[in-house]
């Protein structure tokens, strides 16, 4: 068993079973499917746990596992999977919060706090981007590995597409648009909005990369490795 990694695994399935416990209680609260369709903050919410099972569940394997956690391969995946989920909980944190302490009837309304309570509030809007942050600099072995920019760009841009069609379909659906700030832009300041957004995760993704270059695990076994055969090599030399 390897215990170096039980702490970051422990964190993980904690951050896994609340995010749990947040769908069951949106549910509970009346939260229909239609809803998790059609707000960025659920499609977050979604992507999130999903990054966190998915990270236990490699975690757990990697515990068990017979090798060493120094010699073992982060997961290309995801850390692809972290990087969207990332920018993701970014845009929703900062879009979220911006809008709230600018007029929070144009998207949490005092009378929906009271029913969903603040708990709930920040587990959605806060907490995936916290969790990972943390997840990032506490424990960052499994996330270090580069992604593909091909691979990373397209989820990204998938996503953003995805999630635009549904925003634009939900809205000619209801007759309304389904965030309220929405409705107090005109057209250019929406496509403005979306660009804003779309240039921000390029450059995000530009940033995750460069970074995760620089802090590459497996360049550093790699010099390890050259280290250690060199000395092995001069030991034997001496002995010779």
């Amino acid at each position: 068993m390897n215990f170096k990694v039980l702490p970051s695994l422990l964190f993980e399935l904690t951050i896994s079973c609340w995010l749990f416990y947040i769908h069951t209680s949106l549910f509970k609260l009346g939260l229909s499917i239609g809803a998790y369709c059609k707000y960025l903050t659920q499609w977050n919410l979604v992507l999130s746990h999903l990054y966190f099972c998915f990270s236990s569940i490699i975690g757990l394997k990697n515990f068990f596992s017979s090798k060493k956690i120094e010699k073992q391969k982060p997961n290309t995946a995801l850390t692809t999977l972290f990087g969207t989920v990332l920018i993701t909980s970014t845009v929703v944190t900062f879009i979220f919060w911006g809008v709230y302490h600018y007029n929070r009837d144009l998207i949490f309304p005092e009378s929906l706090e009271q029913i969903i309570g603040k708990v709930i509030n920040h587990s959605q809007h806060t907490l995936p981007l916290v969790a990972l942050v943390v997840e990032w600099f506490i424990f960052p072995r499994q996330i270090q590995i580069v992604p593909k920019k091909k691979h990373f760009a397209l989820s990204i841009v998938l996503i953003e597409i995805s999630y635009l069609a549904v925003l634009l379909y939900y809205g000619k659906l209801e007759g309304k648009p389904v965030y309220p700030f929405i409705g107090e832009m005109n057209n250019l300041q929406f496509v403005l909005m979306v660009l804003g957004i779309v240039i921000f995760s390029m450059i995000s993704v530009f940033l995750i990369i460069k970074f995760l270059k620089l802090k590459d695990p497996t360049k550093a076994d790699k010099a390890i490795n050259k280290q250690e055969t060199t000395n092995k090599k001069k030991k034997l030399k001496k002995n010779n």
